[in-house]
Formats: C-alpha cells, structure tokens, sequence
C-alpha cells in the first residue's frame, strides 16, 4: 500500500510572520470552539476538581507552590475543557508562502487531548520561551497585547476574561499541563518542569 501525501512548501518564518501567524491562529481557534459549542463537545471543570480528579492528588501539595500562585477567584471557576493540538509552538507550524497567500498548517498532534480551553495559545507563549529562548510573546501578552482577543475567545464561552488575573491564567495552563494524565511525563520529570517554569518566569511577571 502507498501513502499519499500533499507536500507543503515552506521556508522558516520570519519575525514579518509574526503578526500573521499569531491572527490567524485567533482566528481558527475562535472558528474551531465554535463548532465545538454548536455540537456541545466539551466538559466544564474547575481547577479544584482537576486537582481532585488527578492521581497527582496524593502530591498535591508538592505543586501547592503554582497553585498559590493562582487568584482564589479562579479556583472553583468551571472552565471548558476542549480537543486541542496540545503542543503548540513555531516548530509544530509551517506556514506555506506564495505569491497569491501565505497559508498556516498545524502539524505534529501526538499530544492532542482534552485541555483548558486557552491551553494551545499558552503552551505557545510558553514553548517559545522554554525552548527558543524567545521572551517576546510571554511579555507582550503580559503587557496587554492579547486582552482583546482573550476577551473574544472567553466570551464564547459565556466567561470573562480579567487581564488583571493574566499571571494567574498563565499559572493555570501550566497547572493543566504538570497534571496532564495523558502525556509521558513521570512525576519526576514534572517535578522538574515545575522547578524550570517558574525559574523562566519568576521575575518576568512585572
């Protein structure tokens, strides 16, 4: 048997590509939980009962030192729970250039399952931080830069998004992430990506 597949050329992006990649992922992702509230194909859970619900709960409070770093008002908000890609950063991209459009292709989804809605936007922020070294996403969405179209997004969902909370969401999706019961992490290595996150991060929260 013989498998087909379509070849997309494409070329590194480029710092010109940012503004572009960064709209349209925005753009699918709001199309994509559209479908998702029309055909109801998500669950509501809050930070406590995923705490509750992970095997992780026996260590719960080896991780107390991200979870204090989340607004109490956060703590019990249900929040959707959604199919995502799951390990989302500029590597996982490629984005097809030509003369008449430039078109943007997610690849790579082995880490795929059901996370935090916003999950795939932070796991970007993050993964181009952790491994690229690349700051500048983290701290233009700390300083404001995302508001609007976190405002957008929440609101599909019937939630508000509270910019004054921004750390805390940041701590969440990393939260979602050390728990994650689908992945290969072991709970060592955990324990040392949670060391690394808030090495990188502390400091940079201003």
């Amino acid at each position: 048997m013989i498998i087909k597949e379509e070849v997309i050329p494409f070329i590194p992006n480029e710092e010109s590509d940012d503004s572009f990649i960064l709209k349209t992922l925005f753009r699918d992702y709001k199309n994509y939980f559209c479908s998702v509230i029309k055909s109801s194909q998500y669950t509501m859970q809050s930070m406590s009962q995923l705490l509750q619900t992970s095997s992780n709960t026996v260590h719960r409070h080896e991780f107390k030192t991200i979870i204090t770093n989340i607004h109490p008002s956060l703590h019990d908000v249900a929040f959707p729970f959604v199919k995502l890609h799951g390990d989302l950063w500029s590597e996982n991209l490629l984005l097809e250039k030509n003369k008449d459009q430039r078109v943007l292709w997610y690849i790579d989804w082995d880490e795929s399952g059901e996370y935090l809605f916003f999950y795939d936007f932070f796991r970007f922020i993050w993964n181009e931080l952790d491994v690229n070294q690349n700051h500048s996403y983290y701290d233009q969405y700390m300083g404001g830069a995302y508001d609007d179209c976190l405002k957008e997004l929440f609101g599909l969902f019937n939630l508000v998004y509270k910019p004054e909370l921004k750390q805390s969401y940041f701590y969440l999706f990393f939260l979602n992430l050390i728990l994650d019961e689908t992945g290969t992490m072991t709970y060592e290595i955990k324990q040392f990506e949670l060391k690394d996150f808030l090495r990188k991060i502390g400091g940079r929260e201003a």
